[in-house]
């Protein structure tokens, strides 16, 4: 296999220019407005946006319900823990009752043997 001999860029033929783009100004630029030629492409482009649109809102009313429910059910909560905590109390009082009345040997708390200094 013998070496081919380096081929300059000038003497290939199939070598182009690379095709140059000048950019579209226009004189009274708006925006909001779709400057695309394809009215099909801009309209698909137009309802993608909406549709994001659309997606963020009703993402933001999730995260609002939610955060209200959050709150119902915590304050739901906390009224049930309070319910369970004043039965608790209040029969954690009536045992305490209970055991002064029996060390106290059935007088309802009052010692009548006690010494008075």
């Amino acid at each position: 296999a013998a070496k081919r001999p380096l081929v300059g860029m000038a003497f290939r033929p199939d070598v182009k220019a690379v095709k140059q783009f000048n950019p579209r100004f226009e004189e009274d630029f708006v925006k909001t407005r779709d400057y695309d030629v394809d009215r099909s492409r801009a309209e698909r482009k137009r309802l993608q946006r909406e549709v994001r649109r659309e997606h963020r809102g009703a993402m933001r009313a999730l995260r609002k319900d939610n955060a209200f429910m959050a709150g119902v059910r915590n304050r739901e909560e906390a009224r049930t823990k309070q319910a369970t905590q004043k039965q608790y109390n209040h029969v954690f009082q009536f045992l305490q009752q209970q055991e002064q009345d029996f060390r106290s040997g059935g007088q309802k708390g009052i010692l009548f043997n006690k010494k008075k200094k």
